[in-house]
């Protein structure tokens, strides 16, 4: 099966230690679930029924993304302001 791959995403977490991923399409803003893997700090998105690969977690950050059950998703909107919405973490097992 051929999935979608982000090109471009930044992970990174909040000061408040909340889990965040960075776009540069508000495309993906949108993802109504973001999966983590643990086993393998990879991370995909589903936006309608399609999934898509988002990238790997960096070690410092796995942590984040396994404890928080939201994450916040930013991209820069085509207007000009920062488009900010965020998403349920699902962790595979």
């Amino acid at each position: 099966m051929l999935m979608l791959t982000v090109d471009d995403a930044a992970f990174s977490c909040t000061p408040q230690g909340q889990a965040r991923i960075d776009f540069k399409d508000p495309v993906f803003v949108r993802a109504d679930t973001v999966f983590y893997d643990p086993a393998s700090n990879e991370v995909s998105g589903l936006i309608d029924g399609l999934q898509f690969r988002i990238g790997t977690v960096p070690a410092r950050l796995a942590s984040t993304f396994a404890k928080h059950s939201s994450v916040i998703l930013t991209a820069p909107h085509p207007h000009g302001h920062e488009l900010v919405l965020s998403a349920r973490i699902s962790t595979i097992h």
